[in-house]
């Protein structure tokens, strides 16, 4: 896990996030909605979804979060 993966993985756990894992894919052609594909995705027991195709979109996203840390 690279450092940038590593410190958005953090910030998802802290958001109560479990099992997290975060991935950088490259950019593509998306084969469905003729979009792009790739960016920084990330998989937890919670929830799976793109955060964004740069490290700062991917931050801001996770930053900007309303998911509560307890519950």
């Amino acid at each position: 896990m690279s450092g940038r993966t590593n410190k958005l993985k953090i910030k998802l756990e802290l958001l109560g996030h479990t099992n997290v894992k975060v991935r950088w894919e490259p950019a593509g052609s998306a084969t469905e909605m003729c979009g792009c594909s790739g960016g920084y995705v990330f998989e937890s027991d919670q929830d799976s979804y793109g955060l964004g195709y740069s490290f700062l979109e991917a931050m801001r996203t996770v930053e900007n979060s309303e998911r509560v840390t307890s519950e």
